[in-house]
């Protein structure tokens, strides 16, 4: 099944019903992000979702996930999302990320 989300309702909502231009205010983001930048991040969010995530869905949820030997196993497809993900930009990080206002030492957490 072809993945399709209308991504008008999450921009309204972060643009009309969300105090998002106060939060974008704020210290830590006021010289990095505005609620402009929510359609770009939508926008390609979404398309990582129909291009990368979606078609792995139904085979991994028929695969599943294994567990022999406490070593984890993820459905086929998975493992390469996740590296995809990271390798541009939308995964976490356990570096620090130096934004005025904003992230903790580790030690501090």
């Amino acid at each position: 099944m072809e993945f399709r989300y209308d991504t008008r309702d999450l921009k309204f909502i972060i643009k009309e019903w969300l105090p998002s231009a106060e939060v974008f205010a704020c210290e830590r983001f006021k010289d990095n992000f505005g609620v402009d930048d929510c359609d770009t991040y939508l926008t390609e969010g979404y398309k990582i979702a129909r291009r990368v995530v979606s078609p792995i869905n139904a085979p991994g949820d028929q695969a599943g996930v294994k567990l022999e030997n406490s070593v984890v196993t993820p459905a086929p497809g998975y493992a390469e999302a996740y590296k995809f993900l990271q390798a541009n930009g939308w995964g976490s990080s356990s570096e620090c990320i130096r934004i005025e206002g904003g992230c903790r030492s580790s030690s501090t957490r």
